[in-house]
């Protein structure tokens, strides 16, 4: 149940700051956070995390919602996973759906967090890579644990 709620919190503050961020900037506008760091800068992103691919196609749609029915098949059947491995998956899944909510309401996924060394991102996209962190750190720490037994 907890991992449940975890997705939905992510998508909960993923949600909450596109929304805040709409009301408060003109799409392209621009406004400093964080002195020569940390911009907010609305965009809409037609493809998908960080701009990688420009244009989404339906393939990108269901790969996510195939993602999201794999994480709920998975957390049901499997009960011997890690802490770290089902916040990662649950962190990953949360993100996918927050952008997918983006994609079939607006056709577009809105995007504002511009560190200007990287393309500007939003906090699904934050929690997606958080996620797949989460599971490599985790996957190490099973290497380890396996060698040292």
């Amino acid at each position: 149940m907890g991992y449940y709620l975890t997705v939905l919190l992510v998508i909960f503050f993923d949600q909450l700051s596109k929304l805040w961020v709409i009301r408060h900037l003109k799409i392209g506008e621009t406004k400093e956070v964080l002195s020569h760091f940390l911009y907010l800068t609305l965009l809409y992103n037609k493809g998908t995390a960080f701009g990688i691919v420009k244009e989404v196609s339906l393939a990108i749609v269901l790969f996510s919602t195939l993602l999201v029915v794999g994480f709920l098949i998975y957390s049901k059947l499997n009960k011997k996973e890690t802490l770290i491995f089902m916040l990662g998956l649950s962190f990953i899944c949360g993100g996918a759906l927050g952008n997918l909510v983006d994609r079939i309401r607006w056709g577009y996924v809105i995007d504002f967090v511009d560190i200007k060394i990287w393309p500007v991102f939003n906090l699904a996209d934050s929690f997606i890579t958080i996620g797949v962190g989460l599971i490599i750190v985790d996957m190490i720490l099973r290497r380890k644990g396996q060698e040292n037994a």
